[in-house]
């Protein structure tokens, strides 16, 4: 019977119904499984807990999302976690031969389940290989999976390689890579070629430093990925403020402008206008500290109410902003 169980149909099953209750069994209390069948019990509490939680999570994974392993008809609540079982302990031999503890595997079952549907041999082990290889440690790779496990669905030669290929030619290292990939898994499953390239492109015409496009890259890698008509907008309505690309500011205000929609820009530049501000000044004070319209606009109501408290806060505040416009990042109380 058990050799003709669909161990590799995840995908195609439905309803996990009382699974969980089967973990807690004990081969005392078993109706259909023989205690040689209660190996996957175990043997202390602290593994019983680990698997308790593991098929919890792939109980929930998988009924919120339509999915089951196989007809609840056809076989018993103990058959059925055993089947999870069994899985679960071929994909923890993969794992830990590529450097993962039990708890980093539990951890990262607990936290995707449905990386149970994935193919062994043909989707994980490669995927995990070519990590290995590449400067992604365990806990690497956990941080990643567990945030977008299925990365593991590309093609490593077609997808993966491809991409990573072109990060390192742009970050230079495989610290670098990992670094970017950890921010945003979107970096291995876009085409760079299409996405990211013509950014980076872009601000190297522009005359920014290569170790400055690499760091944008490293820390906000979403927004490298980004429509290159809107990232080329940016960069032009930033150099025509008067930044010069080959300087930091440049990127800090490239970061500060993308990240607003053009109405609560308009609303942040009005703020200060409504304070008496000209447009010279709020430009002079941007060019200074671009932060300056990255803050909330709760601290634009906070600096407001000051003024009712006395004219002369407001003054004080206003003359400092002018000076040091990065003072204004903080709250007023």
């Amino acid at each position: 019977m058990y050799s003709k169980l669909p161990f590799d149909k995840l995908e195609q099953a439905k309803h996990l119904d009382d699974t969980i209750l089967s973990i807690s069994e004990t081969p005392s209390k078993s109706e259909n499984l023989r205690p040689r069948k209660f190996q996957w019990v175990a043997s202390n509490f602290q593994e019983k807990l680990q698997r308790y939680t593991l098929i919890n999570s792939v109980n929930a994974s998988f009924n919120s999302r339509h999915f089951s392993i196989f007809n609840q008809s056809s076989y018993s609540k103990n058959v059925r976690a055993e089947i999870i079982d069994r899985r679960y302990k071929s994909f923890v031999s993969i794992f830990e031969s590529y450097g993962f503890s039990q708890a980093q595997v539990s951890s990262l079952f607990s936290e995707s389940p449905l990386l149970l549907s994935f193919n062994r041999e043909r989707t994980i082990r490669p995927m995990l290989e070519f990590f290995r290889n590449n400067g992604f440690s365990s806990n690497d790779l956990c941080h990643i999976l567990a945030l977008d496990p299925g990365i593991l669905r590309r093609n490593v030669k077609k997808q993966i390689i491809p991409s990573y290929e072109y990060l390192k030619s742009v970050l230079k290292d495989n610290e670098g890579v990992v670094a970017a990939v950890k921010r945003s898994t979107w970096l291995f499953k876009q085409d760079c070629e299409k996405n990211l390239r013509p950014n980076v492109e872009l601000l190297r015409n522009y005359g920014v430093p290569d170790h400055r496009i690499a760091g944008m890259l490293r820390i906000q890698p979403r927004t490298m990925m980004q429509n290159v008509d809107r990232f080329r907008m940016v960069a032009e309505e930033v150099r025509d403020m008067g930044f010069e690309p080959q300087k930091s500011q440049f990127v800090t205000a490239f970061h500060v402008k993308n990240g607003l929609r053009e109405t609560v820009w308009k609303r942040k530049w009005g703020c200060y206008k409504k304070w008496g501000w000209s447009d010279d000044e709020i430009r002079s004070a941007f060019m200074r500290q671009p932060q300056i319209l990255a803050v909330s606009e709760k601290k634009f109501g906070e600096l407001d109410c000051a003024t009712l408290f006395g004219y002369s806060v407001f003054v004080v505040k206003r003359g400092v902003i002018r000076r040091l416009p990065l003072e204004y990042g903080y709250s007023i109380g």
